[in-house]
C-alpha cells in the first residue's frame, strides 16, 4: 500500500514540477501585455489550437467554472484579442476566436514559449530523446485513462 501512495505522490509532484519548469519560470520573465495574465494567455493558446471552441469547452479545459471564465473572456473581448459569435445550431452557445490582434500576440507568445521549452530540454543533452519518448508515452497512457 505504501508503494501505491508514493506513486500517487509522484503524480502530484510531476504536475507541480512540470508547471514550475515549463510554465511559471517562463512567465516570470515573459513581458505580459498590460491587462493580461497567465490565464488570458493560456486561453488564447487554447483558442488558437482548437477548432471554433465554445466558451464551455474552453472553461472546462482551463479548469475553470463557467462563472469564473466569463470575466476572462470579457477582458479578452474588451481588449480586442478575441471575437465572440453564436453557434448556428444553438444560439445560446458562444464560440470564441482570436482577432487579428489576438492571433499576432498568441503566435509571438507561442514562439517565445516554444524557444524556452527547447532551451530547457537542451539541458538534458543526450537524454533529451529519452525524455521526449517517455513524455509521449505518459501522455498516450494518460489519454487512455481519460
Amino acid at each position: 500500500m505504501l508503494k501505491a501512495i508514493n506513486n500517487i505522490n509522484s503524480v502530484f509532484e510531476l504536475s507541480h514540477i512540470y508547471r514550475d519548469v515549463f510554465v511559471r519560470n517562463f512567465l516570470a520573465d515573459y513581458p505580459t501585455p498590460e491587462g493580461l495574465n497567465r490565464t488570458h494567455l493560456s486561453t488564447m493558446l487554447y483558442i488558437m489550437f482548437a477548432d471554433n471552441p465554445k466558451m464551455s469547452e474552453i472553461s472546462g479545459n482551463m479548469g475553470l467554472e463557467k462563472g469564473s471564465f466569463t470575466p476572462v473572456a470579457q477582458k479578452l473581448l474588451a481588449l480586442g484579442y478575441i471575437k465572440k459569435s453564436k453557434t448556428e445550431k444553438d444560439r445560446r452557445k458562444s464560440i470564441l476566436n482570436l482577432s487579428e490582434k489576438g492571433e499576432k500576440l498568441t503566435k509571438e507568445y507561442y514562439a517565445a514559449h516554444a524557444k524556452y521549452i527547447n532551451e530547457k530540454l537542451s539541458l538534458l543533452g543526450d537524454d533529451r530523446d529519452k525524455y521526449m519518448e517517455s513524455l509521449l508515452f505518459i501522455l498516450d497512457m494518460t489519454k487512455k485513462m481519460g
